[in-house]
């Protein structure tokens, strides 16, 4: 399953956005809760400072979200590759 999610994407419109923190216990490594993929769009946010069953009620984390779901366009609010931290963001 791995090897077909990894496998090519080409064509796909889908954005994504993935919130991932330092500080997650659940993901190990932490950095497995990023979305890296060449063929797709991806808008990774770090936030530092909370565990993984914060990030759903964290300020920063609720924002993106909402920001993410009224972004107009296909490219809107996206990019490929990470963000800066986003703990100041609160």
């Amino acid at each position: 399953m791995l090897r077909e999610l990894a496998g090519p994407a080409r064509g796909c419109r889908t954005r994504f956005v993935s919130f991932w923190s330092d500080l997650d216990q659940v993901m190990v490594p932490v950095e497995t809760a990023r979305l890296d993929h060449p063929d797709l769009l991806v808008h990774n946010v770090r936030v530092s400072g909370i565990g993984h069953l914060a990030l759903p009620v964290h300020p920063t984390v609720a924002t993106g979200v909402r920001e993410a779901l009224d972004a107009d366009g296909p490219g809107a609010a996206t990019g490929r590759g990470e963000e800066p931290d986003a703990s100041s963001v609160a």
